[in-house]
């Protein structure tokens, strides 16, 4: 298990979170599941972040669906994502994606 940090982060998703050096997304999609996304766009390794209500990678202006983490803007691509589990007011994850 990963642990993400504290169950708090929740109050603001999407978050950025930076977790062993590496940076994601976190997100309580509308289902209430958790998700952890990587805030790595496929394009070209771009910085994606929480906008609106879209993830965006501002290099080439890729939109993401924050509920799916889908390309948006015509790409056949998606985000890497696994789900999120709160134990003792910690958030852990299998794996990183």
């Amino acid at each position: 298990m990963v642990e993400i940090g504290p169950k708090s982060l929740l109050e603001t998703t999407p978050c950025q979170v930076d977790v062993n050096g590496g940076r994601y997304l976190l997100h309580e999609r509308n289902d209430s599941e958790i998700a952890l996304y990587s805030a790595i766009c496929p394009h070209q390794r771009g910085r994606v972040k929480p906008r609106d209500d879209v993830f965006l990678c501002p290099n080439h202006r890729w939109k993401f669906d924050p509920e799916t983490g889908e390309c948006l803007t015509g790409a056949n691509e998606t985000l890497p994502s696994v789900s999120v589990q709160v134990r003792e007011d910690r958030l852990y994850a299998d794996k990183l994606p």
